[in-house]
């Protein structure tokens, strides 16, 4: 194993889905510390941390941690509750940034290369002309409170003063840490519980295991970039072939049936362009091939 780089690296919502990945793949490399909510447990470097109870305290985090690398993993993702409770969603994951940022410029660490982890659902659904892969510099027509925050997020790490890396992803992954379903996990519970799943035809998505996604992140700071970047798979699916394929890698045949959703808040076509990373590095990711690969690692 290669010696550590002699960088620290803070990751803010380690104990989430993305953050908990990003833990595991930039401590082979990086000094890291890391922020968690709700864990019981002390954990390793591990610094317990909420907006809504302690936020006075990231000040004393980023003096304690001396970051090199901030990734910004926090947020509120399910979309249905961003539109129940409006406040808490714009607070994580639009104010929360400028917080971010505020306090970095406070400290006077602008040499700090701030990632944040934005989302695909920004983008929304096109006014006009047909569906195509979105590219970074198309019009973004969001559809949801979620999404508006994202932007909001964005729009505040871009004033950061110093390096920042703006990610657009979809992507999915099993979290060990805590027990909250994510698309994935919620796949495989229902499969094996044998509980009726429904995989909808009409939403079209490039989605890429967080465990790629972390792999990527980390090779795009290493080589100085900096700007949005849409990191995902290089094809396409729909619902019903994740979860077809998902349910096939475990050899379970699930109870599924397919289905189309009617949705004012939900992109049919959130498919990504990923040219612009593929110019910078070397990248590809095959969405079928990643799925079975991180499902297999995961349950081997």
């Amino acid at each position: 194993m290669p010696p550590k780089l002699n960088k620290n690296v803070l990751i803010l919502g380690g104990s989430g889905l993305l953050g908990s990945h990003c833990v595991q793949y930039f401590s082979k490399n990086y000094n890291v510390y890391w922020t968690y909510n709700t864990l019981k447990n002390i954990v390793p470097n591990g610094i317990k941390f909420s907006f809504f109870e302690n936020l006075e305290s990231l000040s004393e985090i980023f003096n304690f941690t001396k970051p090199d690398i901030i990734i910004n993993a926090i947020g509120l993702v399910s979309v249905d509750t961003c539109e129940i409770n409006k406040k808490h969603a714009y607070d994580l994951n639009q104010n929360f940034v400028e917080i971010i940022v505020s306090t970095l410029e406070k400290l006077k660490m602008t040499r700090t290369f701030l990632v944040h982890i934005s989302s695909g659902g920004v983008y929304g659904k096109r006014i006009q002309g047909k569906d195509t892969p979105w590219k970074e510099t198309d019009n973004l027509n969001p559809l949801s409170v979620y999404a508006k925050s994202k932007i909001g997020g964005e729009k505040n790490a871009l004033n950061y003063m110093g390096p920042k890396l703006i990610i657009r992803s979809d992507f999915y992954g099993i979290n060990d840490l805590q027990r909250k379903h994510s698309l994935l996990s919620w796949i495989i519970h229902n499969a094996k519980n044998k509980i009726p799943m429904e995989g909808w035809e009409n939403i079209f998505f490039s989605p890429i295991s967080a465990k790629k996604l972390s792999k990527t992140i980390d090779t795009l700071i290493q080589n100085n970039l900096t700007g949005i970047f849409n990191i995902s798979s290089t094809n396409y699916c729909n619902k019903f072939e994740f979860v077809d394929v998902a349910c096939d890698t475990i050899k379970i045949k699930p109870i599924l049936k397919t289905n189309e959703v009617v949705s004012k808040i939900r992109p049919r076509y959130s498919v990504l362009s990923c040219q612009k990373v593929k110019s910078k590095i070397s990248f590809e990711c095959d969405w079928k091939e990643e799925l079975k690969s991180y499902i297999r690692r995961h349950y081997s």
